[in-house]
Formats: C-alpha cells, sequence, structure tokens
C-alpha cells in the first residue's frame, strides 16, 4: 500500500543551492529514505556599507563629502536611484544618484554635505531613501552643522606689478596647521576666485581644479594682472567726506579680490588678495630697417586688453635724436591724433616715417584712455640705410641732341643744402654743378642728357649733401644713331674746283681724332675726286659743356655736268660719328680772263681735262694776232696742261681762246689781252 506525500518550497529570502535527502521515520524506530531534494532560491539583497553618515562641522560654503558603498550581495541586479527630501536637495548630493548594480558587486557613492546657512545645532536628515527594484528601499541618514569661517584659514597675500603685467604667487593647500590631505583618497578641489575692486574687472586668476594627493599638498598658483592702475601720487582723490559727484570714478587705492576654497573633509579657506598697479613702463619694440629718402609705413600692433571698446589719445613724438636738433629736422615722422580699439581684439597703428640721412632714431607712441587716464607706451627704434634707388629716370636721345629731364629736391633745414652730383655715365651732365638749396625751400636740378656714341645701357647718379645725405637714381639710357648733321652746298664750273668748309661739333670731354671719308650717296654713283677731304688732321681737344667746333675742308672736283650728291663720314671710337651730305651742282664752262698776254712773248693758259678718261680737245682763237702751238692736244684725265699763246700784234687788243671736245656743248673761253 502507498500513500502521497506533497512537498512545498516557499523561501521568503534569498536561499542558496541546496542538496537534503528526505527520510521517513516509522514507528518502529526504522529510517526509510524516500527521495533526494535540491533547490534554489534566486533573489536581491543589497545593503549599504553605512546606515549613517556624520559629517561633523562644515564651513559654510564648503563642501564635506564621505564615501559609501552599497553592496548587492544577490544574484539578481538591480536599477537603484535615492530620493532627497526637497527642502534638503540644495544641501545633500549622492553621486551617482541613480545606475544598476550587478550581483556580486558594489558601487562606490560619494555623498556631499554643502550647507548654505549657519546652523545653531545639529542638522539631521534621516529620510533620504535609496529606491530599489525588487527590494525593499534602504534608508540612509545624514547628520552635521554648518560653521562661520574660522578666522584661522583666512590668508592674505598683497601683490604689486605693473599695470597689464602679472605677478604670481603660490599658496600651498591645504595650509598649516593642517598641512596634509588628511584623508586616503586625492581632493580635486575647485577655487573660486573674485575679483571684488573693480567691480567691473577681472584682475585675479588661478587655476579652475586643483588636484591634492592623498597625504600630501599641492601648491595654488595666483595670478594679478591689472589691467587699471590705482591709484598714484598726482591722481584725483576722492572727497573725503560726503558723495562723489554723480558719474564721477576715482581709481582705488588698491584692487581687491578673493579665492575661496572648500575641502571635502568640509574644511574651507579664505584667500584675501591685495593689489597696487603702477602705470606701464616703456615696451620696446624691435629695430625696424627703413630705406632712407621713401615714405615708410610701420604698423604698431596693439591688444585691447579690456572687453570694452576704447579709444586713445595718441601721441607721437621723437625721441632720439633730440626734437630740436637739426639732425631730428632731417627726420619726419606723423600719425594720426586717435586710435579706436574694438575689445578684446588686435590692432595696429601706423605711423609714418621718412628720414633724409642715413642715422638712427627711436620715436615714442603714447596711447591714453582719456576715460580712465590708462596710457600705454610704446618705442619703435629706427636704423635709416642709403636707399638703393630713389626712383628710374629714362633717357632717349640721338646721338649729339640734348634731353633734359629735372629733379625737385626739398630742404627742411634752416640752412642751406649743397650737393655734389655725379654720374657712372659720362653723357649725363648736371644744371647747376654743385647744386644748392635754400632753407625750407625746394630747388630743381637739370639732368642733360647729350649722348655722344651710339648705344644703350643703365647708370647711377647721385646727389651727395653733407646736410641732407645721399640721394640715388637709376638711369636707363637710349643714345640712338644721329641723323644728318647738315648739307654742304657746292656750286662749279666744269673744269674748276670749288672748296667748302664743314664744320661739326665735338661733344666728348676728352680728346679725339676723327678720320673722314666719302661715300657713295644712297641711290647714286659717284666719279672718283668728286669730292676729296683736304684737311688731312682732323683733331679736337676735350670740349666743354657747350661743345667744340671742329672744321673740315671739303674739295669739290667734278668731271661731269649736273648734281652729284656723296655722303660725308666723320668718326672716332670716342667722338662718335658725324654725316653730312655734300651736293655738288656743276654747271657749263664760264668764261675766263682776260689774261694779259705781252707782245713777242709766250703767255700759259692753265687748262685742266676734267674728265675721267684721256680727251682729244681743239683749241682756236679768233684773232690771228694770237698763235697757240698746239690746235689739237689730247690731255689725259683729271690732267692740268699749260696752253702757251703768243701775241704778235704792235698794238693793244683782244681775243678769245675757245677749248672745245666733243659731246661737250659749251666750250671752254678765255678772254685775252694783248698788250705791247
Amino acid at each position: 500500500e502507498s500513500i502521497p506525500v506533497d512537498i512545498f518550497f516557499a523561501p521568503q529570502y534569498r536561499v542558496a543551492p541546496f542538496k537534503l535527502g528526505l527520510q521517513a521515520m516509522c514507528n518502529l524506530g526504522q529510517q526509510v529514505h524516500l527521495v533526494n531534494i535540491s533547490g534554489v532560491c534566486h533573489a536581491t539583497e543589497i545593503k549599504l556599507s553605512e546606515q549613517s553618515l556624520l559629517f561633523g562641522a562644515v564651513v559654510l560654503g564648503s563642501t564635506a563629502t564621505k564615501k559609501l558603498h552599497l553592496h548587492n550581495f544577490g544574484d539578481l541586479g538591480a536599477k537603484y536611484g535615492f530620493e532627497i527630501p526637497a527642502k534638503y536637495r540644495d544641501i545633500v548630493t549622492v553621486a551617482p544618484a541613480s545606475g544598476f548594480v550587478s550581483p556580486h558587486d558594489d558601487v562606490l557613492l560619494s555623498v556631499s554635505l554643502h550647507p548654505s546657512r549657519v546652523s545653531k545645532g545639529d542638522l539631521a536628515i534621516d529620510n533620504i531613501r535609496c529606491v530599489l527594484d525588487n527590494h525593499e528601499p534602504i534608508k540612509l541618514m545624514v547628520t552635521g552643522r554648518c560653521i562661520e569661517q574660522p578666522k584661522e584659514n583666512e590668508t592674505t597675500l598683497t601683490f604689486a606689478a605693473e599695470v597689464r603685467q602679472e605677478q604670481v604667487q603660490n599658496f600651498k593647500l591645504p595650509p598649516p596647521p593642517i598641512g596634509k590631505n588628511p584623508t586616503a583618497y586625492e581632493w580635486r578641489l575647485r577655487p573660486v576666485v573674485t575679483t571684488k575692486i573693480p567691480e567691473d574687472g577681472q584682475f585675479f586668476f588661478c587655476k579652475e581644479e586643483v588636484v591634492v594627493p592623498a597625504g600630501g599638498d599641492a601648491n595654488l598658483e595666483i595670478v594679478y594682472r591689472p589691467l587699471a592702475t590705482t591709484r598714484q601720487a598726482g591722481d584725483e582723490q576722492p572727497p573725503a567726506e560726503g558723495e562723489a559727484p554723480k558719474g564721477k570714478k576715482y581709481k582705488p587705492e588698491k584692487h581687491e579680490g578673493s579665492v575661496f576654497v572648500a575641502t571635502p573633509d568640509g574644511q574651507a579657506f579664505v584667500i584675501k588678495l591685495e593689489g597696487t598697479a603702477t602705470p606701464a613702463g616703456v615696451n620696446a619694440l624691435a629695430l625696424k630697417e627703413v630705406d632712407c629718402k621713401s615714405t615708410n609705413i610701420t604698423q604698431i600692433p596693439i591688444q585691447n586688453w579690456m572687453h570694452v571698446r576704447q579709444r586713445f589719445t595718441v601721441k607721437v613724438e621723437l625721441t632720439d635724436p633730440a626734437p630740436d636738433s637739426d639732425a631730428a629736422k632731417a627726420i619726419k615722422v606723423y600719425g594720426v591724433d586717435t586710435f579706436d580699439l574694438p575689445p578684446d581684439l588686435e590692432r595696429s597703428y601706423s605711423i609714418n616715417m621718412y628720414a633724409y640721412k642715413e642715422g638712427a632714431a627711436t620715436v615714442r607712441i603714447t596711447f591714453t584712455n582719456d576715460r580712465t587716464g590708462d596710457t600705454l607706451i610704446k618705442e619703435q627704434p629706427f636704423k635709416f640705410i642709403a636707399a638703393k634707388s630713389l626712383a628710374t629716370i629714362k633717357l632717349d636721345a640721338a646721338c649729339r641732341q640734348k634731353q633734359t629731364e629735372h629733379i625737385i629736391i626739398a630742404n627742411p633745414l634752416d640752412v642751406k643744402a649743397t650737393f655734389q652730383c655725379t654720374s657712372t655715365y659720362a653723357d649725363i651732365k648736371f644744371d647747376p654743378q654743385p647744386f644748392e638749396v635754400a632753407p625750407n625751400s625746394e630747388g630743381t636740378l637739370a639732368l642733360v642728357f647729350r649722348p655722344v656714341l651710339e648705344g644703350s645701357g643703365e647708370a647711377q647718379i647721385t646727389l651727395v649733401s653733407p646736410e641732407l645725405g645721399t640721394y640715388p637714381y637709376q638711369v636707363e639710357y637710349v643714345a640712338r644713331a644721329a641723323g644728318l648733321d647738315k648739307t654742304v652746298m657746292l656750286k662749279v664750273p666744269l673744269g674748276s674746283e670749288a672748296v667748302e668748309t664743314y664744320r661739326f661739333m665735338h661733344c666728348a670731354s676728352k680728346p679725339a681724332t676723327y678720320t673722314g671719308a666719302v661715300e657713295a650717296a644712297p641711290g647714286t654713283k659717284l666719279h672718283a675726286d668728286t669730292f676729296v677731304i683736304d684737311t688731312k688732321d682732323i683733331k679736337a681737344a676735350g670740349a666743354g659743356a657747350e661743345g667744340e667746333m671742329v672744321p673740315v675742308d671739303i674739295r669739290y672736283v667734278p668731271s661731269a655736268l649736273g648734281e652729284s650728291r656723296a655722303m660725308l663720314k666723320i668718326s672716332s671710337p670716342d667722338g662718335g660719328i658725324f654725316s653730312a651730305l655734300l651736293v655738288g651742282h656743276c654747271i657749263p664752262p664760264q668764261p675766263q680772263g682776260p689774261i694779259v698776254t705781252p707782245a713777242g712773248k709766250a703767255t700759259n693758259v692753265d687748262f685742266k681735262n676734267p674728265f675721267e678718261v684721256a680727251t682729244e680737245f681743239t683749241i682756236q682763237i679768233d684773232n690771228p694776232q694770237f698763235t697757240v702751238a698746239n690746235k689739237v692736244q689730247k690731255i689725259d684725265p683729271r690732267k692740268a696742261v699749260a696752253v702757251p699763246v703768243t701775241f704778235k700784234g704792235d698794238k693793244e687788243q683782244g681775243a678769245r681762246l675757245t677749248i672745245s671736245c666733243l659731246g661737250l656743248p659749251t666750250p671752254w673761253i678765255f678772254f685775252l689781252k694783248g698788250t705791247k
């Protein structure tokens, strides 16, 4: 026979895994093994490491922090969240305030107490709950009290610095007598720094976070960076009694501020800050090199140290050389009188600088904020170097022709300025030389370009004045070939000669020896020896400013009727090339005489064959009282002969000697006059 047995397992809490045997006890004292029973109950079992936190005394404005563990001894994880009564939420915080706790794990919690007002007694908060899933809420109690800042925790630091400069001081945290972080974990402190005077500025600074290691200390670096000066001797003093005029602001005697540092153990330290700011010194800038004789614009960077727009009155002055010295008069410096600077931005102030002479100078620029009275002073040193070239002058002229350019020089001094002018190209002259400019006036120098030789290139001209320094200029010149100098006209009957003097202007400053040549004019043929240069030595001495005239004799010996043209070339490597057109007009033979012929005695009549070939001439006399030896005579080319004529008459009478040849319609006629 058998009977049923019901087994029930209804745990009310977590039960670890188990395995048990079920025994039946008989009335005869015998045990009968019925079955093995195993089971487990999974559940959450969560507890706080401490049910109550005692903070003790906490300084007003500081924060005390304690660590707490939330343990999960169960097999199931759970979400948690802390509920703090509404009236205590501003003074008690739990971090993290919500989250998830895993099975067999724990969460590290930070509970902070930061009271907002001094309490008369202990403060007890016993209804803080940790709400869990599938678990009863856990309660936490926080107790403590809020006290005033102890006087022994206050320290004063005194600073002194130039305006817009920094002074740094270090403050040890925690200060004596504590001296060390008494906890087993590091502190991450967040100092609170404020500037109380002036109200509209922030002149004291420190890091946002300072880490103090467990059992150690750290330095808090406090920076005083004043943006305005404190009251100085000579500044306007506030009234001793009564209120200041409405809208009137006076500089404070000192700047004031504080640093508040709260520690996690509920302590707090106050560092009172006092600072005096003196006017800024001179800010010297880097040396700048500028060219003389040219306007230079120098940019002076200015950073607005305020968070508001500033308007400055600007004073630009020359400090070295002395403003009243002669050297200072040769330096011109200028800048605008006012300068606006937007908040927190950097802009550049421009000064215009012009120096006449090489040397050095220092310019002081003073920026004054008329509203606050603060000043910013910068000094810019300059080194004036010789200019490479003030301008490029272009010159273009034919040889021996003049081109004139003008240079205007200003003299700002109270004394006369004298210049010596030089050129690397000899054909550039100056008028006047030396050149003078009256005090406080302008002068004009003429640059005269009169080239001798054809060519092009570059040259430098320099004007040097003991008073105003050096004025260099670059010259680009082109000397073109000279055109036809002149035309020489000659006119002569066939068989005769004419001599004309051609004169040319020697312009070179040094002596020269010329050679001459006659060439056929373009498009013509030239008979040899038609034009002959009679002057054998063509020499010229060094010319002055106006040049020197050189004569050359040209002989015209025609061999045919009509016009002859040729080009005369007079050249020298030192004096250039001169060209002249020679134009000869040969007319028919003209009657000559009378030639006196004494009776009984032969008289020679000179005749020349003007032709380029040997020619046979016929000689006739129209009076039988005159006779010639040969009535036909062949004469070599260009050869002169004497034709003897004899007069046999007994009384004075005349005759005509005619010499003719084939091809020439007009003969040569010589009138004869016979005498006893």
